[in-house]
């Protein structure tokens, strides 16, 4: 059977792709749905939820994480 397009294959993992064309920036749903939650509740911005995952994964800001992961 011919295989399917990665789009697919990504949601299936409940990743969700940053574009539909090639794409190589995922969010996992779980970070979706977390903030559609805060900025409903408490009207956190785009940044600010970016700046809380860097201090979340590392507070002292030492190591470098990158902003995405790319596909191979």
């Amino acid at each position: 059977p011919p295989a399917l397009p990665r789009v697919n294959q990504l949601l299936r993992q409940r990743w969700y792709p940053a574009s539909y064309v090639d794409p190589k920036t995922v969010f996992t749903f779980d970070v979706l749905e977390h903030f559609a939650e805060l900025t409903c509740a408490g009207k956190v911005s785009a940044h600010d939820y970016y700046q809380s995952l860097v201090c979340i994964t590392d507070a002292s800001g030492s190591a470098h994480w990158p902003v995405r992961m790319f596909l191979l």
